[in-house]
């Protein structure tokens, strides 16, 4: 189950509500540059995904941004209008 947060940005100070870790309808990886999440859906892993793999296969099948980056499930949150992963984080609930 995915966190909603409230990112607060150290360097322009933008506040924005994203939503952190996988959800019911999938995964949502980050890209490493731009902080864009994108979904990545429990049928497109297959039945037989490996559980210890899955981490290996959300980047692969999220694919490239349109930023030229990379999307993996651990990359920082980011503050969606300057880009800075300088971000203050504050969990306000459960997202589904």
């Amino acid at each position: 189950m995915g966190l909603l947060v409230q990112t607060t940005c150290r360097l322009c100070s933008t506040v924005a509500q994203q939503i952190d870790g996988p959800l019911m309808s999938g995964y949502r990886p980050r890209c490493v540059d731009c902080g864009e999440a994108r979904l990545v859906t429990p049928d497109r892993l297959g039945e037989d995904a490996e559980p210890s793999a899955w981490e290996r296969q959300v980047t692969v099948l999220a694919g490239t941004c349109s930023c030229g980056g990379w999307f993996t499930v651990d990359a920082p949150l980011r503050c969606p209008h300057c880009r800075s992963s300088e971000v203050e984080v504050e969990v306000e609930g459960t997202a589904d």
